[in-house]
């Protein structure tokens, strides 16, 4: 169906509107989650926290400052991912990133704000073209009424960390970078607003509708994802100086750590949004793996273990421990078959029945136990005895 004039209208002057997956949202993956990470970072005041967060179109400024604060990436903008902005990065020379309070020329990248790129976005950038310059004017960034600049430092200074570690690129930080273009010719001119025109018109054009998502379904961020395929890429062609004694400064590495109390039944598994955690099947035990790229401490394999056998921690992880993706053995213990339901569990000493069988297995005697009690009464007071006159 065509978008009415008004529609297109709106959307070519303020083109980006948050987007949110509720599925990956960490308010629909566990009720016990009260998460407000995005509704906190929203200058607009467009988002309300609930099971999932609620988006007030008419509110949205389309900045993106929610995106990176999503520790899931269950928000995004409409017609500008991640993948699009580094999509426009050209491998030769430096090119400048603004913000859209900037007047960029042809070559210049604009974002709604500078917060909306995540620090491993940023990273990522620079690993792919060995050089970044970003128009970043804290002055600026004073007047103007999102009131992001100390976001868009503490961005910067984690993108650095990030490099510092991958040992690739250079990220340099020019006020006014993306406005020192040459001046153009008549042709290169309205050669410019032509492929402006094409950039509107794409970005109007209505996004592919999703499939739905299922629990078991598991997702790392893009910004993330997009950082550790240009770290592999990198280093494959040696332009990392990273080793294995290297650590990774500034990056959020959450360590989970396991206690014997786990029965390795595998909720923490099932409930963790990015797959960090995995149980696995042997012929004889359980085991559960855990990938620390993966992780993004959103505490939710704590909240769901029933045993309270799940610790998370900052920890720094070699890059070799890093990119393997081949899973840490956290723990790993012998399965036994249930004698009612015949599912493997983990038995606590030398129980023949699963947990689920155990416990079903009290409420029916205790419904028995329940049952009998008239009858128990009557024995407690004996036969009747005759009335005499």
């Amino acid at each position: 169906m065509p978008l009415d004039e008004l529609e297109i209208l709106e959307k070519i002057i303020n083109p980006y509107k948050a987007n949110l997956d509720q599925v990956r949202c960490l308010n629909m993956r566990h009720k016990a989650m009260t998460c407000q990470a995005c509704v906190q970072a929203c200058p607009s005041r467009a988002l309300t926290p609930g099971n999932p967060v609620k988006i007030i179109p008419e509110r949205c400024a389309g900045c993106g400052l929610c995106v990176p604060s999503c520790p899931t990436g269950a928000l995004s903008l409409s017609q500008l991912s991640y993948a699009r902005v580094l999509g426009r990065l050209k491998p030769e020379g430096k090119v400048a990133l603004a913000c859209a309070e900037t007047s960029g020329g042809p070559d210049a990248i604009t974002v709604p704000c500078l917060a909306f790129l995540s620090p491993e976005v940023l990273a990522a950038g620079v690993l792919k073209n060995q050089a970044l310059i970003v128009d970043f004017d804290e002055a600026r960034c004073r007047t103007c009424e999102l009131k992001a600049g100390e976001r868009v430092k503490s961005s910067l200074a984690r993108t650095r960390d990030l490099l510092e570690a991958s040992g690739g690129g250079e990220l340099v930080i020019s006020p006014g970078a993306a406005a020192q273009e040459r001046t153009l010719s008549r042709r290169e001119f309205f050669g410019f607003f032509k492929k402006r025109a094409a950039q509107k018109v794409t970005e109007i054009l209505p996004e592919e509708e999703l499939p739905p998502h299922h629990l078991r379904d598991k997702f790392l961020p893009e910004g993330k994802a997009l950082f550790f395929h240009r770290v592999r890429e990198a280093r494959g062609k040696g332009l990392t100086g990273g080793k294995g004694e290297r650590t990774v400064p500034g990056l959020h590495l959450d360590y989970v750590w396991i206690g014997e109390a786990c029965n390795l039944c595998g909720d923490c598994s099932l409930f963790c949004p990015t797959g960090a955690l995995e149980r696995r099947e042997t012929k004889t035990t359980f085991q559960l793996l855990f990938d620390p790229q993966r992780c993004l401490g959103c505490g939710l394999c704590h909240l769901v273990c029933r045993k309270q056998a799940v610790t998370l921690m900052k920890e720094e992880v070699a890059w070799e421990e890093l990119l393997s993706g081949g899973g840490i053995l956290l723990l790993e213990k012998e399965h036994r078959l249930c004698q009612i339901c015949e599912r493997k569990f983990v038995p606590e000493k030398d129980e023949e029945l699963c947990p689920d069988c155990q416990r079903k297995t009290a409420r029916e005697n205790l419904w028995l136990e329940l049952a009998r009690l008239p009858e128990k009464k009557a024995e407690l007071k004996g036969p009747p005895q005759e009335i005499t006159q």
